[in-house]
């Protein structure tokens, strides 16, 4: 009845520009990218049916219920045919947690397993017990093809899966029993058991003759169990037109079969739709098709107009309107935060469908016969805003609150929707609009969270952000969306130290405080990761003691210790006497620099250890990770481009590696200083893009001088442990 359809919907990723706070890639929902909010008047009965570009189904994606959809109501419907004498709880593990044989061995007191010895259901002689047990003797052996296998969605693989089918002679069996049943209320079940065996034996012909024998049943969820599986077989037969109607029935009177029902309906063509409209026994009836078709087509603006045409008061509008709102938003507007729409094939068309919605909009609001109008004038308001109208999409707003007094939600969501439009109009932020603004954005982190005031929350904070750039206003922007490349200018760095030192701010200001994602010592604290691998260790030093709580943290190893592999996770694992922190490692190079002119051969190796450590490529590479810059990526395509120089940059351990170089005194003690500058050429080579390839490495200029110490206790280390030097030894 239901064939999971396997499709990968791909959902864009925001572009992560660095900033660890700012950056925003991860999987986007609907309800974080459209501002216009189905729920607010869509019944939650059709909450699968809200348009959803990232799932198949709203929230749920997938329907995967086949088994347990019906868990809960079939059990509260034997208890209450048990006359609510009997724990839910066990009436419920009766039905969905025994095997075929267990209501066999229960109707017999001396066949009872010990685990139902005590249960009250059987302690009474109840004849409705009897009956129950007598049900469910047959309702267990139709499991064996109503239940879907756990592995019948799976195809990777050539297993063969077990055919779901009923027999002959079981239909048989069920068939006797529901012509022999007296009571109503099992006597419906029987025919729902005979319906559906007879589906999955492939005798379609019985399945739908069954079903039309007790049609006028009355319309509870088995009715419409029973119709689900007729439709299926109608389908089977190829009756296609009065299979679809059917689903249609099963859609409209079952909210618990509405996925499944519309996953089946399959107009064909023209015809065998209008033979389907031609079955419907009422106006209601056929408004339920063309709200189908125009949720299975993706054409709501086609069906919109032809309920109107039905019935202007007709409720099965809502969930086109809402579907046709957000999937232009999503194409014309979300894209604002980097979302990208499966929504329409372009923006051409997108700007079309807009234009054909408004007008139809226009013509029903005018025509007075619409329920809900506060819903006609918020979407006819947010496809103006959409479209630049802002004067014409205010005034509907208004007209939206003034017709849903007293509806709360309804007016936040015209106050909403008229912030958007607000901001969409605006085009110069002066201090009359920030302060016009700054009672709406107030509010707006107080509007109920029914509604999507968070995807409104992330796009004002994109366009505001983008208006204050256009402006040359970086600082403001940053407030907005923080970004990295505004920390790579001292002058904009020092700028924003400068404001949130300011002891005197207006309230705009004090706002625009509260929403940014940084404070002081953030910024003091990039700004010292820089200097130090500036090899400013004096400004570094003086920048993290005002940074206390960025500077305490404890790096992962010693950064002084130079390997001869860049193996992170060994070096983590060393004991580690000294425990270094980011102040720490720079008073200590600051020492070391001290006295180079005493000891140059060891404070200059020591020093490029340290410098090559906190480096991208060292073990220690954590010095440099702030919220302005991060050292959780082990790939160089993975860190901010913006970064990637500096945090690879090879230039000052090279520095005091040949420093160290010039100063050795030994073969033992050029031999490493050679050793680490082949390192610091590897990073070099790699920095370039190479190293992907065929070609792991080249023979570097510091393999080249190695060779002349081949007689050392450090060359044999290295031959041990550097494969790369290795191979080009052995050469």
């Amino acid at each position: 009845m239901h064939l999971r359809k396997y499709a990968i919907t791909l959902i864009s990723l925001f572009a992560c520009v660095g900033l660890v706070i700012a950056c925003a890639g991860g999987w986007w929902t609907i309800e974080e990218t459209t501002n216009y909010t189905p729920e607010l008047f869509v019944d939650t009965a059709y909450k699968p049916f809200y348009y959803s570009p990232d799932m198949f189904y709203y929230s749920i994606n997938h329907d995967e219920m086949q088994n347990e959809r019906f868990n809960s109501k079939v059990t509260s419907d034997w208890y209450n045919y048990l006359d609510k004498k009997y724990p839910e709880s066990e009436i419920s593990s009766l039905l969905f947690k025994t095997f075929a044989g267990t209501p066999d061995s229960l109707l017999k007191p001396s066949t009872i397993p010990a685990r139902f010895a005590n249960s009250p259901l059987l302690k009474q002689k109840d004849k409705k017990v009897t009956d129950f047990l007598t049900y469910l003797k047959l309702a267990k052996q139709a499991e064996v093809f109503a239940l879907r296998n756990e592995d019948d969605w799976y195809y990777y693989d050539d297993k063969p899966r077990k055919k779901r089918e009923s027999t002959k002679e079981f239909c048989n069996v069920l068939s006797v029993a529901y012509q022999k049943s007296k009571d109503k209320f099992i006597k419906q079940r029987l025919w729902f058991q005979v319906v559906r065996a007879y589906f999955f034996n492939s005798d379609y012909g019985n399945c739908v003759a069954t079903f039309n024998n007790n049609a006028s049943a009355e319309k509870n969820t088995m009715y419409y169990r029973s119709m689900s599986y007729a439709a299926g077989a109608l389908k089977k037969k190829g009756e296609i037109a009065k299979a679809n109607y059917f689903y249609s029935l099963v859609y409209n009177g079952c909210d618990e079969l509405k996925t499944t029902a519309h996953y089946s309906f399959k107009p064909q063509e023209e015809k065998d739709w209008q033979q389907t409209l031609a079955l419907c026994l009422n106006t209601d009836e056929k408004c339920t098709l063309w709200q189908m078709l125009g949720v299975f087509y993706k054409d709501e603006v086609r069906s919109i107009e032809e309920i109107l045409k039905l019935d202007a008061a007709s409720p099965k509008l809502d969930l086109l309107i809402s579907r046709a709102v957000n999937k232009i938003e999503t194409e014309l507007f979300s894209s604002t935060v980097a979302y990208e729409s499966t929504a329409y094939s372009n923006t051409k068309e997108a700007k079309e469908k807009l234009e054909e919605l408004k007008k139809v909009l226009r013509e029903a609001i005018k025509k007075g016969t619409v329920k809900k109008t506060w819903q006609w004038h918020l979407a006819l308001g947010y496809l103006q805003t959409l479209s630049g109208e802002f004067t014409a999409a205010k005034e509907n707003y208004n007209l939206a609150s003034k017709s849903a007094a007293g509806n709360k939600l309804v007016q936040e969501e015209a106050r909403l929707l008229n912030l958007v439009n607000s901001v969409s109009e605006v085009k110069k932020l002066d201090e009359a609009t920030e302060n016009k603004f700054l009672t709406e954005f107030k509010w707006l982190e107080t509007a109920d969270n029914a509604l999507r005031k968070n995807a409104i929350g992330v796009w004002i904070k994109t366009v505001m952000s983008k208006k204050y750039k256009d402006q040359n206003d970086f600082l403001k922007a940053q407030f907005y969306v923080t970004t990295s490349d505004y920390y790579t200018s001292d002058k904009d760095l020092h700028a924003m130290q400068s404001f949130l030192l300011k002891t005197k701010k207006t309230p705009y200001e004090q706002y625009c405080q509260s929403i940014y994602k940084l404070g002081v010592e953030d910024l003091y604290e990039f700004e010292a990761v820089n200097k130090t691998l500036e090899d400013k260790t004096d400004e570094a030093i003086a920048l993290f003691e005002k940074a206390p709580g960025a500077a305490a943290g404890n790096l992962l190893s010693n950064p002084f210790n130079g390997g001869i592999k860049d193996c992170h996770d060994c070096d983590h694992a060393l004991e580690q006497k000294t425990k270094f922190t980011k102040l720490s490692t720079l008073k200590k190079i600051k020492e070391m620099k001290e006295k180079l002119a005493a000891d140059p051969y060891n404070n200059a190796l020591l020093l490029g250890n340290a410098f090559y450590s906190i480096n991208f490529y060292g073990s220690s590479r954590m010095f440099y990770d702030c919220k302005i810059m991060s050292a959780e990526s082990s790939a160089i395509d993975m860190i901010d481009s913006i970064f990637v120089k500096r945090l690879t940059n090879m230039t000052v351990p090279k520095k005091y590696y040949n420093m160290a170089l010039a100063a050795a005194k030994t073969d033992e003690q050029k031999a490493k200083c050679l050793y680490m500058l082949s390192k610091c050429e590897r990073n070099e080579w790699y920095n370039q893009g190479n190293g992907n390839g065929d070609v792991a490495f080249v023979a570097w200029n510091g393999f080249k001088e190695l060779k002349k110490y081949s007689a050392t206790k450090y060359y044999k280390e290295i031959i041990n442990e550097c494969g790369y030097f290795k191979k080009y030894a052995g050469r």
